[in-house]
């Protein structure tokens, strides 16, 4: 009997795509907007056109094996 394999679910790139399509729809009211596909970006760029020039958006999370990023402290 074969082996069942589960697939793991990765919270970043559900998160990903839920805040892409957020900013799409949101900026969307008032430019246009397109899949950083399209121009070459990765799958996680949007590409807003604005009047005046494009504008290049990532989405991106931190480096594996962490979730959050940690505030850095400047001392005065």
């Amino acid at each position: 009997m074969a082996k069942a394999t589960t697939k793991k679910v990765n919270i970043k790139d559900i998160t990903k795509k839920e805040i892409k399509s957020m900013l799409s729809e949101i900026l969307g009211q008032k430019f246009t907007m397109d899949e950083g596909k399209k121009y070459g970006f990765t799958k996680d760029t949007l590409v807003a056109h604005t009047p005046n020039c494009d504008v290049q958006i990532k989405i991106i999370t931190p480096k594996t094996g962490v979730i959050k990023y940690e505030e850095i402290e400047v001392e005065e």
